[in-house]
């Protein structure tokens, strides 16, 4: 959004910086939206280099005034060539300091428009010229007559002797004024973008070289290459790009509404709501795609509007997208992979899944790549075509697993009492948390040194955790009170027992676990073991 403020100052303070040049200095040849659902006309027709053009243009002094059709390319080429020349005698016939000549219209047969100049036959505007406007007769020889008398008197005032005086006058004019628009330009990049803009400066300049160009009568073909090679093509681009960016804006409005974003922070009744993260997910990714087609749609408009052969572009793009796919095929794979993802609906942004080794929340998740945030605050990014398997903890309900371990000769039917009741009170506190009554497993595992004991408890999607240190703390709290002990789990620790008489291992070998002197003691663990009394 800042961006297209930004662009609608500048075009303004273009606007206000060359109101004053005369229209035929500052109109860039060619140039002309068409109307829908009239035809695309920007121009001559893009045709091969061998071939000559089917409505060739009329110059004068290098202005392009309009273009004439013919039965064929010839006859087309030589009715151009005899209006400039009539042009030209007319030109030069008129003195220096007399008024520019006289454009007139008179009707000819068969409804034709004749246009004269000092009082000569100049051109007559036929029906084929109209159609090949989709215009009338009538329209056509209005516009020829006005551009007629533009060019004219503008090449009459370049014959002047003084003219060359005002035309460098008017050169540092607009020198001035775009040195002050790039200033314009330069203080609103820096509030806006946090940049220079350079591109926008630059622009400006090729404008005012432009204008500058059509006030001499020597640097004509060159303002014909600014307007015709870059002007016009960049104005479209501009033009296109405005209302692309436009259009996205409103596309990311509408989708925003229909799938809001998901906040920082759910209370626990938002967070049951599956449909919620979905619509945020869709949302996202809808925003991506509908940009992608706009712009899309606005880069074959802009190279239509520029003249481009699309039909010979596809053509040719045609192999070039078989290469591209080829070398694309892990990016297409993830695609196909992401659209399977949000069909089916495996996972969603918030979510707590394990992918591969990896378990965290899903903070990203679009048609390329997802991305979870595990416990230790890494960002792990998954290519969509490689996620195979995932374990949703969040999906619909997740369960809470509590074990505890007693000791052997623990009164085991007042254990499971104290566990259920203490679940129960849990659940009365926190009713937005746990959907249903613990589940008593009971007696789990008897192992030589402790009882284990488990209870399930059904929570809400990504509740389970608070839910399972809760009910530890509250059963080790019931359990102190009743007198009941808990122990670590129990584990098996293997100690090696050597005979002292032994010679001891020299450095860097090992002694063997598996030597007739080893056995297992109770009650240790590992490397974190005590050691053992022999």
């Amino acid at each position: 959004m800042r961006l297209i403020r930004y662009f609608v100052i500048v075009l303004l303070g273009l606007a206000w910086a060359f109101a004053g040049v005369a229209p035929s200095a500052a109109q860039i040849p060619g140039f002309k939206i068409p109307g829908l659902p009239s035809a695309v006309t920007l121009g001559p027709p893009a045709l091969p280099s061998n071939a000559k053009p089917q409505k060739p243009v009329v110059a004068l002094a290098g202005r392009t005034l309009f273009q004439v059709t013919g039965d064929d390319a010839q006859k087309a080429q030589d009715r151009a060539d005899l209006v400039g020349l009539r042009l030209d005698s007319a030109l030069r016939e008129t003195p220096t300091d007399a008024a520019p000549p006289a454009v007139t219209m008179q009707a000819a047969p068969n409804d034709e428009v004749a246009i004269q100049v000092a009082g000569k036959p100049l051109v007559t505007v036929s029906a084929a010229d109209a159609a090949a406007k989709g215009e009338t007769v009538d329209q056509v020889a209005s516009e020829w007559a006005a551009m007629l008398e533009r060019r004219l008197d503008q090449a009459q005032r370049e014959r002047q002797p003084h003219y060359l005086r005002e035309a460098l006058i008017e050169t540092a004019q607009i020198v001035g004024m775009a040195i002050l628009v790039n200033l314009l330009i330069w203080r609103l990049a820096r509030r806006f973008l946090d940049r220079p803009g350079w591109a926008m400066q630059s622009l400006v300049w090729l404008f005012a070289a432009f204008v500058i160009t059509d006030l001499f009568p020597l640097t004509q073909p060159l303002h014909s290459l600014l307007g015709h090679g870059v002007l016009r093509p960049i104005s479209i681009l501009i033009i296109v790009s405005l209302a692309a960016a436009g259009l996205s804006r409103l596309l990311r409005l509408f989708l925003r509404h229909i799938f809001p974003p998901l906040p920082e922070t759910l209370s626990p009744g938002e967070r049951t709501e599956r449909t919620f993260r979905r619509r945020a997910t869709l949302g996202s990714v809808a925003v991506v795609t509908g940009v992608s087609v706009i712009w899309a749609i606005a880069a074959v408009v802009a190279l239509s509007w520029i003249g481009v052969n699309l039909a010979a572009l596809l053509a040719s793009a045609g192999l070039i997208g078989v290469a591209i796919g080829l070398a694309t095929q892990d990016t297409t794979k993830d695609l196909v992979a992401g659209v399977n993802i949000l069909i089916d609906d495996r996972f969603g942004v918030g979510d707590v899944v394990d992918i591969k080794e990896f378990s965290g929340t899903v903070e990203v998740l679009n048609l390329r790549v997802t991305q979870i945030r595990d416990v230790k605050g890494r960002l792990v990014t998954f290519p969509n075509r490689i996620i195979d398997a995932v374990a949703n903890q969040t999906l619909r309900w997740a369960q809470a697993d509590v074990q505890i371990n007693v000791q052997p000769d623990t009164d085991l039917r007042e254990a499971l009492k104290i566990m259920e009741s203490t679940g129960n009170a849990l659940l009365e506190e926190w009713p937005e948390r746990i959907l249903a009554p613990p589940t008593m497993l009971g007696v789990d595992a008897i192992n030589a040194g402790d009882i284990t004991l488990r209870m399930l408890v059904r929570t809400l999607p990504g509740d389970q955790s608070p839910v399972t240190r809760e009910l530890r703390l509250r059963l080790k709290e019931a359990f102190d009170a009743a007198g009941i002990a808990t122990i670590a789990p129990y584990t098996n620790t293997r100690v090696t027992l050597v005979d002292a008489r032994q010679s001891a291992p020299t450095e860097g070998q090992a002694v063997s676990e598996n030597s007739s002197n080893s056995e297992e003691l109770p009650g240790q663990s590992g490397n974190n073991s005590h050691p053992a009394a022999v």
